[in-house]
């Protein structure tokens, strides 16, 4: 992998440094007086008041009037060893202030990727991706790429992949949605329901695809199937939607890889149907008092609701 770019690196104690003059907002990387990595945005309006509720981790946040007319936004990163995930975060909001031209948006978008990241960050360092995490991203990208890349195209593959936005599914295309599990081959063929709405869908038929894994140093990665399909991708945009979707599974670039990411083997995929009769827990079949369940299904006794994968298309596969 390539040497991440630290922006920081050749500058002098107690100065800053304009990131792009093109930007609609006025951002700075700064070292400041003790040499930590700092960032700032220069603004009439960063956010609502002078008081935030944003508290990061490893990094300080101060907001403070420069004139009548300019407020700045400081970012200060406590160890200048955690640069790259610090880098990231920086990044990303020049990525999203960068969409929008208006002003008030811009504090909006900035204020809830904050947000966000003190979601991440709320240890004080960022331990990445479990292995069922992982297990979970690992399936989704590899029927991303596999089956619905190889029907629709990798443009409108990416736009499908609805499950990081925290929709009640993974995929939406046109003839179907999809909900996509993963196991472990050794503990048998068992996926957990984690919440009343996944196998719910107003817009039918629905379908859930299982992936046996095995964990295995001749398998592959997260990352490599993200380099996958990043390969596959010709469009900006698409990639940055793709990027976008990663970090809010909790997949940060350039940071995630620091910790270990497990390789595994694909032992066995398969898809049920889930019709009227599909073992499900449904909201209209309990006590209305009953707001959350978690619920496991063996999948060896499902085999009458088993279909092939061609038949999530048939409807014709179009976003």
């Amino acid at each position: 992998m390539t040497k991440v770019f630290n922006p920081w690196i050749d500058m002098d104690i107690n100065s800053q440094r304009r990131v792009d003059k093109n930007l609609n907002y006025d951002f700075f990387w700064m070292l400041d007086i003790e040499g930590k990595y700092g960032f700032f945005i220069d603004s009439r309006n960063i956010l609502e008041d002078d008081k935030t509720d944003i508290s990061l981790k490893g990094i300080s946040i101060k907001k403070v009037s420069i004139d009548t007319n300019i407020s700045r936004l400081y970012l200060i990163l406590n160890d200048n060893d955690d640069y790259e995930i610090f880098l990231t975060l920086c990044q990303d909001l020049i990525n999203t202030a960068n969409k929008y031209d208006n002003k008030q948006e811009i504090i909006v978008e900035i204020e809830n990727r904050l947000k966000r990241w003190q979601h991440l960050l709320k240890n004080n360092n960022y331990s990445g991706l479990t292995i069922e995490r992982q297990m979970g991203l690992f399936s989704e990208l590899i029927f991303l790429k596999n089956k619905i890349a190889s029907e629709v195209g990798i443009t409108d593959a990416i736009i499908s992949w609805v499950g990081p936005d925290f929709d009640k599914q993974d995929f939406s295309i046109e003839s179907a949605t999809i909900e996509v599990k993963s196991y472990k081959t050794t503990k048998g063929e068992i996926i957990y329901i984690s919440s009343l709405q996944q196998l719910q869908s107003p817009k039918l038929p629905l379908y859930l695809v299982a992936y046996g894994l095995t964990i295995s140093e001749r398998g592959l990665s997260i990352l490599d199937i993200i380099e996958s399909i990043e390969k596959q991708i010709s469009d900006e945009w698409i990639l940055e939607q793709f990027k976008l979707k990663l970090f809010e599974y909790g997949y940060i670039e350039g940071v995630s890889t620091k910790n270990r990411l497990y390789k595994f083997l694909v032992d066995k995929e398969s898809i049920y149907e889930v019709s009227e009769k599909f073992p499900k827990i449904e909201k209209n079949n309990i006590s209305s008092q009953i707001i959350s369940v978690k619920y496991g299904i063996e999948l060896t006794e499902c085999k009458e609701f088993e279909v092939e994968f061609d038949s999530i298309f048939q409807v014709g596969g179009v976003i």
